[in-house]
């Protein structure tokens, strides 16, 4: 069964190098946002809006987790060896 935690778990560790990111109303899905590694892969986000924040934010893993439980009552976190459902 396809599991968005073991799916991102292949991201940890590696290096961006690019991120693109694509919208439009006239194409499904409309939003696309990938990052582009050092080892030539991409891992690809999409759904029908992405958005994101003008800047970095300081904090550690504790602090967004935090953070995101304000939006909802489940976050997923993803780490290279361990992932968990934060309820």
């Amino acid at each position: 069964m396809y599991s968005k935690q073991e799916s991102l778990k292949v991201v940890i560790g590696k290096t961006i190098r690019s991120v693109v990111f694509r919208s439009g109303y006239d194409a499904s899905p409309e939003s696309q946002l990938f990052l582009v590694f050092e080892d030539d892969t991409y891992f690809e986000f999409y759904g029908q809006e992405i958005g994101c924040v003008r800047s970095l934010s300081e904090g550690d893993m504790t602090r967004a987790i935090d953070y995101a439980k304000k939006f909802g009552s489940q976050v997923c976190v993803v780490n290279r060896n361990v992932s968990s459902g934060h309820e």
